[in-house]
């Protein structure tokens, strides 16, 4: 396996569990004052390995809209699910603090 095929799966394993965490049957779990941190951790993550693997300026732009809708569809997600408020703050701010 090459750089490129070894990023991309770590992507795809990294995208995978930051879809199913907090779509799991038991809901998120709570980290009090973490919350924030851990959603700018996840994101950025996810954003730093999708501008990784991107050949193109196109392709970066499409994974960092990606993250952002990504992030709003989660947090949307959630708040229907599970009846929690909805964090506009975390929506608004996290997705763009971590691309």
């Amino acid at each position: 396996m090459n750089r490129s095929q070894i990023i991309r799966r770590i992507a795809q394993g990294w995208l995978l569990l930051l879809i199913s965490v907090p779509c799991s049957p038991s809901g998120p779990a709570p980290f009090g004052g973490l919350h924030r941190g851990i959603h700018i951790l996840a994101f950025a993550g996810a954003a730093f390995l999708l501008l990784l693997i991107s050949r193109t300026r196109r392709q970066q732009i499409r994974g960092v809209i990606a993250m952002c809708l990504l992030g709003l569809f989660l947090e949307s997600a959630q708040h229907l699910v599970y009846r929690h408020p909805m964090e506009w703050r975390t929506c608004v701010t996290t997705p763009w603090l971590s691309s």
